[in-house]
């Protein structure tokens, strides 16, 4: 599958779905107005005031009516957006479920977490928060807008009762949906759903106050009128949800596959909801409002009706047959494509032609083990296989078994001091300052202890002190897999400690007068994220963004070269690749530039369309694989980059 093709139709599928919310409201405002009319031509009829009569036609209440239905729906669904805002932190506590800590040891809560955690050093994803709801049944869902305010929430069933192939399928499904942009389009469908379905509550509300009364019949009446109009808005919610989901998790399932490639995984566990006995009902309160988010359909009396958010549990297993293993044709380490024309399980899902080459899957899969055989290597295969930069961007978010084994590997291969620490809140502050700190004794490095002395909490530096030797031995294609899986627990951070984190970090970076590229990205990836519910219109137009690629290709090239000449090449090879009509208007910049400008340009880039990202990676990889080798600088920066446009991917190097 493409990923900028999947994040593209994600991005219509908002456009298709405000289109169907308009259609929705005008069906509400018909049916009141209809209602409203009837009720004055019955309290005037027959008196002195009606002359003429009044009719059907009464552009005054048609007027008021629509003025009045638009204020209540758009209130209702902003107001619930704007509950929304923190992301997925906000519909799991919604929901009622519960943080897992990221230091759980319990043994399903650290399986769980195990798997999240290779899930998303593979795919290039920070490591989402995860939450656990207390229902039998087998169910999952991932929910927020992007990357960092990610969260998979599961069910006490889902996590209790399933393999661990079969909670590893789940995972990938809901994974699929975080790199594919469901989650920001499911999460709008949450906000105008509330708007809807709003409608019939003041029905009830009415019928409630009326009943209450001798005299209130009249309002029981309109009450109930009220509450069959209501229903077309809930109608019309259950059509869109359904509109929107079904497709989606084919698709889902399919990507499940190509992550695990094991398609028993995910077919277990769905063959488990539909013969076993937990199923996959969800008894949350506000389950109906995320029923188009689910693994499976979660709401008892929707299965097998038109409204149904998700396909027929044996329409989804039958495309994942066992079978599908025998069209699964490696033909490089690392790579899974399926033959042309097979038509059963997966193959419908996924896009024609060969997957990335196992050279390409290195480079979009690789962690940064330090183990690792270098981006040298995957960039000389790259070439020699004659991948352009553009299919390697392309292939982003395809998750291979070699990146999941990789994954498995950095972890492995950390210090146990280092991964605990970095699963708690206190223990990933002090990894950050321990990054930070400069290796080598020095004036700078003294600057350094100082602020922290000064600055640093007593407790984060009783974290620190042991944690010292450990950091000391990292290898540098290691830090960034390591702030990844310290990500849950910063977000875990209150605003005042995020804060102040940032001052800390800030002056740290600024000790020694110079920021290096490590430092650049490190302050990139701990800085607050913020609301990202309001969110600017994308822009298309690559003109517009011109100084932005300038700046960023710059960077990369000035980063990854010691002479101006060879700089100078690779800006070139890599402008190359940028969207037609705006290359021309792109020049290069000397290093003296500084990172603003850097910081200015990353910001930019994260409002451009899918189309205009594509070419941005694109280029990205064609700078940094210009010379045949792959710094540890460029791979940080490229990932970076990559943060910055909420895009998954893992480090190059």
């Amino acid at each position: 599958m493409d990923f900028f093709a999947q994040q593209d139709l994600a991005r219509r599928n908002s456009k298709g779905l405000v289109a169907l919310f308009i259609l929705a409201v005008l069906g509400v405002i018909a049916a009141l107005y209809f209602l409203f009319a009837t009720l004055l031509i019955y309290e005037s009829y027959g008196t002195i005031h009606s002359d003429p009569p009044l009719g059907y036609w009464q552009t005054v209440t048609l007027i008021c009516t629509a003025i009045l239905t638009v204020v209540v729906v758009g209130v209702v669904s902003l107001i619930k957006i704007y509950r929304l805002r923190d992301g997925g932190a906000a519909v799991a506590e919604m929901m009622g479920a519960q943080l897992v800590a990221p230091g759980a040891t319990g043994v399903d809560e650290r399986r769980l977490l195990n798997v999240v955690e290779e899930m998303s050093l593979a795919s290039g994803l920070p490591v989402p928060s995860v939450y656990l709801l207390e229902d039998r049944g087998i169910n999952a869902f991932a929910a927020g807008y992007t990357m960092d305010d990610a969260a998979v929430v599961v069910t006490k069933g889902c996590m209790t009762a399933l393999t661990r192939d079969e909670l590893q399928g789940v995972i990938a499904h809901e994974f699929s949906h975080v790199i594919y942009g469901d989650m920001r389009l499911n999460i709008r469908l949450m906000g105008i759903l509330a708007g809807l379905v709003f409608i019939g509550t003041i029905g009830r509300l009415l019928v409630r106050g009326g009943s209450r009364n001798r005299k209130g019949g009249g309002a029981v009446a309109a009450g109930l009128a009220i509450m069959l109009i209501g229903s077309i808005g809930v109608l019309f919610g259950r059509l869109i949800q359904s509109a929107v989901s079904r497709q989606r998790e084919f698709l889902a399932d399919a990507a499940a596959v190509q992550y695990t490639r094991n398609p028993d995984g995910i077919a277990g566990a769905l063959n488990k909801i539909l013969n076993g006995q937990l199923g996959s009902t969800v008894e949350a309160g506000q389950a109906a409002e995320v029923s188009h988010m689910f693994f499976a359909n979660g709401l008892s009396g929707w299965g097998t009706s038109m409204f149904a958010t998700h396909p027929p549990l044996e329409a989804r297993i039958q495309r994942l047959g066992s079978s599908i293993l025998d069209e699964v044709v490696p033909t490089a380490p690392g790579q899974v494509s399926l033959p042309a024309g097979a038509t059963t399980g997966v193959s419908a899902g996924l896009s024609a032609g060969p997957s990335p080459s196992g050279a390409t899957a290195g480079a979009a899969g690789a962690s940064g083990a330090a183990g690792a055989s270098g981006a040298a290597g995957a960039a000389g295969a790259a070439g020699a296989a004659g991948l352009a930069p553009m299919a390697l961007a392309a292939s982003l978010g395809q998750v291979t078994p070699a990146a999941m084994d990789q994954s498995r590997a950095v972890i492995a291969e950390l210090s146990h001091k280092l991964v605990d620490a970095a699963r708690t809140p206190l223990g990933a502050i002090a990894l950050i300052y321990g990054l930070l700190l400069e290796p080598d004794e020095g004036a700078a490095r003294e600057t350094q202890k100082q602020v922290l002395l000064d600055s640093a909490s007593p407790a984060v530096l009783r974290e620190l002190k042991p944690l010292m030797a450990s950091i000391a031995g990292l290898a540098p294609n290691q830090r960034l897999p390591l702030v990844s899986l310290a990500a849950p627990a910063l977000r875990e951070l209150v605003p005042s400690q995020r804060k102040r984190l940032e001052q800390i970090s800030a002056e740290m970076v600024c000790a020694d007068a110079t920021v290096s590229v490590f430092e650049f990205c490190l302050q990139r990836f701990v800085a607050s994220p913020g609301s990202r519910a309001k969110e600017k219109r994308a822009v298309d137009d690559a003109r517009k963004l011109s100084p932005a690629f300038a700046t960023l290709l710059s960077a990369l090239a000035n980063a990854g070269h010691d002479d101006f000449p060879t700089a100078i090449h690779a800006f070139d090879a890599a402008k190359g690749h940028l969207p037609p009509a705006s290359d021309t208007l792109v020049s290069f910049q000397p290093p003296e530039v500084g990172w603003g400008p850097l910081r200015s340009a990353l910001d930019a880039l994260g409002h451009a369309s899918p189309r205009i990202k594509k070419h941005v990676l694109a280029a990205c990889i064609a700078a940094v694989t210009h010379d045949g080798e792959i710094r540890i600088e460029e791979a940080e920066l490229v990932r970076t980059v990559a943060h910055a446009m909420d895009l998954p991917m893992p480090s190059l190097a």
